[in-house]
């Protein structure tokens, strides 16, 4: 599959599959573009402008894409501008060739970074943020989305025409409606992709790397605090200073967390008495008595979360 525009061929940042597998999303920038599994080549099937007719939207590469748990037409994106918005297949308003996102997520109290993951809950309320250089996993609440835009409510139905009119619905961090409805605070000082993920059966854990630290950050959803602490922390060797993923297995009740560094550490070596040595040629003038050492530890450590560590 591919995208080309002005005959040039465009490198898709981040791929998904839909929900039914039909259909396989790109996403470029400023733009998602989408094929039918069923005939590879370079004619797409749908087209989404991540920018609207009014030039609000997502003006970066877009960094990730997640569809909803049970649904093949609504999707999320993330972008590098910190910008997170939702899609709809079905949404076309006006018969228009392109289309555009029915609602977007945007944080002005304090910077937003770009984003680097997306997660839906289970129950599909709510969307899981996670940014690069940024402490929190932000929780939106997509319920009055649904209320807004939907029949009855629900994902499942079909959108409701007389509100949809292709105008992006915006929502941020400091509105009445509280859309913003907790952070999940961990540990990001670079432009690092640390991975989180959350329980699929029920939603009630959320599983999280850190960076400054060697251990592996575990949530409750049940907390009703806005500002989340962890709960449980899963402490890894001491060597460790860093863990870059969580995952929990979809089928046991198992968690793979990754931990990838390289750290260079640099020690004096004792002066010892030692005879007169020759004159150092010119290769070796700038050794100097300083050893440096490598540690490496790239390793995949799988928990059994049936027992208490």
């Amino acid at each position: 599959y591919r995208y080309e525009t002005a005959d040039c061929v465009q490198t898709a940042f981040s791929v998904a599959f839909s929900g039914d597998g039909q259909y396989v999303f790109g996403g470029f920038k400023k733009e998602i573009v989408s094929w039918s599994t069923c005939k590879p080549g370079s004619d797409y099937h749908q087209h989404f402008k991540a920018v609207n007719k009014n030039h609000f939207g997502q003006k970066s590469i877009i960094s990730c894409l997640q569809f909803m748990h049970g649904h093949s037409h609504i999707f999320a994106s993330g972008c590098y501008d910190g910008m997170a918005q939702i899609f709809d297949v079905r949404s076309n308003p006006n018969g228009s060739a392109s289309q555009f996102a029915i609602a977007a997520f945007k944080c002005v109290e304090q910077r937003n970074y770009g984003i680097t993951q997306l997660r839906f809950s289970p129950c599909n309320n709510y969307l899981l943020c996670g940014s690069r250089k940024n402490d929190d996993i932000y929780c939106w609440d997509l319920r009055y989305l649904k209320n807004a835009y939907y029949v009855n409510a629900l994902f499942a139905e079909s959108l409701n025409e007389k509100l949809m009119n292709g105008n992006t619905k915006v929502y941020k961090d400091n509105d009445q409606r509280m859309s913003l409805c907790a952070k999940y605070k961990r540990s990001i000082v670079n432009h690092q992709k640390v991975q989180f993920d959350i329980d699929r059966y029920q939603g009630y854990w959320i599983v999280s790397g850190n960076q400054t630290a060697n251990h592996c950050n575990v949530y409750s959803v049940n907390c009703n605090a806005f500002e989340v602490e962890p709960m449980h922390m899963l402490q890894h060797d001491e060597n460790v200073s860093s863990v870059s993923s969580a995952q929990l297995c979809p089928t046991y009740p198992f968690l793979a967390t990754t931990i990838g560094q390289r750290v260079s550490t640099t020690t004096s070596a004792k002066a010892q008495p030692e005879p007169e040595p020759e004159p150092a040629s010119d290769s070796d003038s700038d050794s100097s008595d300083d050893e440096s050492t490598v540690t490496n530890c790239n390793d995949i450590c799988i928990w059994d979360l049936r027992h208490k560590q």
